[in-house]
């Protein structure tokens, strides 16, 4: 999961993170720190986004990085389950033998050169939910796990949607709506809605603004991230809509106040990708001092922090095991080449990481790791700007080229649930 983008240089090149998706278009005002919010936008090639797919965008990247995995010797099914990608606005399914690849959706807008989907997610049955943005209004669109016969769920003129959040039993989605009606006829903030009749139910509303022309720097606004395992509460991403600056809380599911986290005053979060544990008791995160993030604990009955380990130094795209123990990237910066990133463990403070693979100067644009941690799905990007998409198994075996478009990839989501 992915959905931060940093602005010094420094953090830009070791933390691109995961996707929140692409900006979802409107007719009416965006939120002024939309375009910022959406690291890989970039990589967009616009005019392809309403391409019918060729041959040439549904083969793998001809320039693949790292070791690529020979035709003879690859695993069978080296995913451990099939691979949803949100690719030049629209969504494919990688089966998990790593080579078949499904176009399962066919949207257009119009809006000429801009990709339809804007973000999606899966559900905990294998049925996706995406949102489509159009010129008027967006929608919300539900289908099954093969893409086929789409539902409209929600299509209001001038609300903008985004953030999909899928509760755990399947019957709901929570979703931010930022209302761009005037005047406006609900207010902006994070919703419910439910999947039989597409009813909407406010869970937290945003801040009211103070002063178009010098907002408070406090207020709030709040999209949903991800929910617990055992669905009694959603981690919520709480940001400023006018300013950069971003931090977690707990909402309970029934909704009601968000309970912030509690970080010392020299630290901030950095949005963008957070991991549950497996019991729902506590929560991984990225924050740390302006120079960069390290991984933090957050506890879920007092919202109290703590860093996982102070020896871990800069890392990023953690992945909360049992036991305490956990996987993420760790970086290492130097003056004279690109940063590394290298897959690691941590399981015990008095011992040190254990390193799952060879430190990589590839820069992971998207890392999506596998539930279990026995790898990851990761967009790649060369020193030389080259990209690919690639399984990276934490065995430390050969890393395994996934077929896509070589610039379009946004998002990336396990089948079967997130």
């Amino acid at each position: 999961m992915h959905k931060t983008v940093f602005l010094t240089l420094t953090l830009i090149v070791t933390l691109a993170a995961c996707s929140a998706g692409t900006p979802t278009p409107t007719t009416a005002p965006r939120e002024p720190t939309a375009a910022l919010l959406e690291p890989t936008a970039a990589l967009l090639e616009p005019t392809a986004a309403l391409l019918e797919p060729t041959a040439a965008l549904l083969e793998p990247t001809t320039a693949p990085l790292g070791p690529v995995a020979p035709t003879t010797g690859r695993p069978a099914a080296p995913l451990p389950a099939p691979l949803y990608t949100l690719d030049q606005g629209q969504i494919f399914r990688i089966e998990v033998d790593g080579l078949t690849r499904t176009r399962l959706t066919d949207e257009r807008t119009e809006i000429d050169a801009f990709p339809p989907i804007a973000t999606f997610t899966v559900g905990p049955a294998g049925a996706l939910a995406y949102i489509v943005g159009d010129l008027e209004a967006d929608r919300l669109v539900i289908t099954g796990s093969d893409g086929a016969d789409p539902l409209i769920r929600y299509n209001e003129v001038n609300h903008e949607l985004s953030d999909l959040a899928w509760s755990p039993d399947g019957t709901s989605l929570v979703l931010r709506l930022l209302n761009n009606r005037q005047p406006p006829d609900l207010a902006s903030g994070m919703y419910r809605i439910r999947l039989d009749d597409g009813a909407l139910e406010l869970l937290v509303a945003d801040d009211p603004v103070d002063d178009l022309v010098n907002p408070a720097p406090n207020l709030a606004a709040y999209r949903p991230f991800a929910w617990s395992p055992d669905g009694t509460h959603l981690l919520v991403e709480v940001y400023s809509p006018f300013y950069f600056t971003c931090s977690l809380g707990f909402l309970p599911a029934a909704g009601g106040a968000v309970t912030r986290l509690e970080l010392p005053t020299d630290t901030e979060v950095y949005c963008g990708e957070a991991t549950w544990a497996p019991d729902s008791a506590s929560i991984l995160f990225m924050a740390g001092p302006e120079n960069g993030p390290t991984i933090w604990r957050a506890m879920l009955a007092d919202a109290a922090t703590a860093p996982l380990t102070p020896e871990l130094g800069l890392a990023r795209a953690p992945l909360a095991l049992a036991a305490g123990a956990a996987r993420m990237l760790t970086v290492e910066l130097n003056e004279t080449t690109s940063p590394s990133f290298t897959m690691a463990e941590f399981s015990d403070p008095a011992n040190p990481l254990r390193s799952l693979r060879p430190a990589t100067n590839d820069l992971p644009n998207i890392m999506l790791w596998a539930p279990n941690g026995a790898g990851a799905a990761a967009l790649l990007q060369s020193p030389e700007n080259q990209v690919s998409l690639r399984w990276l198994p934490a065995d430390g075996s050969e890393s395994v080229s996934l077929p896509a478009t070589r610039t379009g990839v946004t998002e990336l989501r396990w089948g079967g649930g997130e």
